[in-house]
Order: structure tokens, then sequence, then C-alpha cells
């Protein structure tokens, strides 16, 4: 059956013109440089990514890259987030910021514990043991396929051998410290006070 075209005219384009609102940015490149600079002034050291996650997407827009809002700040940015190992207050040496923050939040409350404690299994360590308790860091789970597949096998093996783990991830330190509510299991249970210094 034939359409009618008398009947049915073809309706005309209809075109929408939108002019962009323009967005009022709080943040500047000054503002941007300012906030790094403070942040170095108070923890003596450049920030991550992560503890600056809110202003991200305006870092990228403003300087291109998180690694160039750093330099434009005066600091050199982390070539390698494991190429520099930090002194824990307790003097051990710990492959990353983030285990040495653990390491420190451990240390401050007295909590008696092994650093790089080996499985016995291909080479593998855990980042420490307290009491038989292990506690795990997994800082590039969900951003580097080979990394989560070690993780994977890792719990499989825990599983196997029955052993106890707290897993620790990057929304547990940065931006803010949550560490008492991660590990607060170990300092309900009487680990703590058999292993206290």
């Amino acid at each position: 059956m034939a359409i009618n075209n008398v009947l049915y005219p073809k309706r005309k384009k209809i075109t929408v013109t939108r002019t962009p609102t323009p967005r009022i940015s709080k943040y500047t490149k000054e503002s941007i440089i300012s906030e790094i600079s403070h942040f170095f002034q108070e923890n003596q050291r450049i920030p991550l990514k992560i503890e600056f996650a809110k202003e991200y997407w305006m870092i990228r827009k403003l300087f291109g890259t998180w690694n160039s809002a750093i330099r434009t700040a005066g600091f050199s940015p982390h070539s390698h987030r494991f190429a520099h190992r930090y002194k824990a207050k307790d003097q051990h040496m710990c492959d990353s910021l983030a285990e040495k923050i653990i390491d420190d939040w451990l240390f401050t409350r007295g909590i008696k514990h092994k650093i790089h404690v080996p499985y016995y299994y291909r080479n593998m360590t855990a980042d420490f043991s307290i009491g038989t308790t292990l506690v795990e860091y997994l800082g590039l789970y969900g951003k580097l396929h080979r990394y989560d597949v070690l993780v994977e096998e890792k719990r499989k093996l825990w599983k196997r051998r029955k052993l106890d783990v707290i897993e620790i991830y990057p929304e547990d330190l940065f931006p803010q410290n949550q560490l008492s509510d991660v590990l607060s299991p170990l300092l309900i249970d009487d680990i703590v006070t058999s292993f206290t210094v």
C-alpha cells in the first residue's frame, strides 16, 4: 500500500541550537598549585592522585596530566610508584608510602608486627603479619590485570591454607585514613594484648 504524501507530508527537520552555559570553576592553575604546595608543607611529600580525586578532572583540563601539575608546582613527580622505599617509624623499610602509613599506624598503637612475611610459595610475601593474622595492601587491585591475577592466586592460597587475612585498599588510606575501621578486628582481638611492645 502506498502512502499518500499529500495526507502525510514530510516533517520539516527541526534544528535546535544550544548555547552552552559557561561553567564557572573555583579551580584555577594558581589555586591547584597552591593546594599541592599546601599539601606538601603539611605532609612533607607530594600528594597522590587519589588524594586529589575531586580536583582531578580540573587538573587534567588545566595542566594536561597529573605529573605536569606536580612539575608546575615545583616538585618532581613519582617516576614509579615503587621506585622509592620508605623508612617507617620503627625502622622497617617499606615498599610504598601506603605500606609506611600502615606500618606507622601499627607501631604508634604498640602493635608488634612483622613485614614482608614469606608464604613459602612462589616467592610470595604478605605485607604484614600480626600474630597469626596477615595484612595485605592491595594498592593496584582493579587497575592492573597481572596484579589482579596475582591477588586471585594469593586468595586461593589463603583459602587452601585457611589463613586469616585482612585486605587493605587505597580507599582505606586516601584521602582519609580509615585503618581504625579496617583493622578493628585486631584491636578487639586479644592478639594485640598478647603481642604489644
